[in-house]
């Protein structure tokens, strides 16, 4: 009998991440999904995901999201896979709106979705990220080369989305996040770290209103994603044969298109002198 191994997809119940599960369920490889969600309603939905185990948790409380990973990984004793894809949206135009506390000289409450965003997803992804990195430490050696981090930011990582402030920088965040792991995780403990950008794609995340925004024949198949996200997870592309192994890149997903994204070139010489000193080395 083969090896089993081990994921975990947070907000792996809906949109993304359980289109994903659902991709690589299908697979029938051996791999054990465990989905991670903060709605118990929707582990109804984990029952299409072959290999699909599903885990109530909130994944801003960073003591039980690390009881869940503790227990996942008693089960086989490694972790080969983690995608940290939980997320939620901003309402447009919240942050700029006037109310009541605007005619006031005290100081005014934040919108109400403010801290949830950056809760959910920028401080959740470091955690999740953080705990990944535990358990891939614990896993067996063997599983060095192919453990696999991936992080959801968004297309939000790269162009203002003018009416989510909050939620764009967040999304930066997790990119500038993923690029400062995947050096590191790599060389000390071989993890692949990468990240996948969506394009405008219809899930739970906003409301029908909202989406009825964007011109509808830009939207990208979430397909598509989860396509992008099993290119890391495999460690292949057929349209990059040049990148013999899939680390710190960034994929963009624009309709049918992925694209892969570098990083900012440096400004001047100085510039990358002075970044290249923040790498300790160790």
């Amino acid at each position: 009998m083969s090896e089993t191994r081990v994921a975990i997809i947070t907000g792996g119940a809906s949109g993304i991440g359980l289109a994903t599960s659902i991709a690589l369920g299908s697979r029938k490889a051996g791999w054990e999904i465990h989905i991670l969600d903060y709605n118990p309603a929707a582990a109804k939905a984990v029952d299409d995901v072959h290999g699909g185990i599903f885990h109530q948790v909130d994944v801003t409380d960073y003591q039980a999201l690390g009881v869940v990973f503790r227990d996942i990984f008693r089960r086989h004793k490694r972790l080969d896979f983690v995608y940290a894809n939980a997320g939620v949206g901003e309402r447009a135009d919240e942050f700029y709106d006037r109310t009541e506390a605007s005619n006031s000289d005290e100081p005014p409450p934040l919108p109400r979705g403010t801290q949830k965003i950056i809760d959910i997803c920028m401080t959740a992804a470091t955690t999740t990220a953080y705990l990944a990195q535990h358990y891939f430490r614990l896993s067996p050696e063997s599983t060095k080369g192919e453990r696999v981090l991936t992080f959801t930011a968004s297309c939000g990582a790269l162009y203002p989305s003018f009416s989510s402030p909050v939620y764009t920088a967040t999304k930066h965040g997790v990119l500038g996040l993923m690029r400062c792991l995947d050096r590191y995780m790599w060389r000390r403990d071989q993890i692949r770290v990468n990240a996948v950008l969506p394009g405008t794609v219809k899930t739970n995340l906003l409301t029908q209103e909202l989406w009825q925004q964007f011109p509808e024949e830009y939207f990208t198949p979430v397909s598509q994603i989860a396509k992008a996200v099993l290119i890391f997870l495999d460690n292949k592309d057929e349209a990059r044969p040049d990148l013999k192994v899939i680390k710190g890149q960034a994929i963009e997903c624009s309709g049918q298109n992925l694209h892969y994204r570098d990083p900012y070139p440096f400004c001047d010489e100085g510039m990358e002198r002075v970044m290249a000193a923040t790498d300790t080395g160790k």
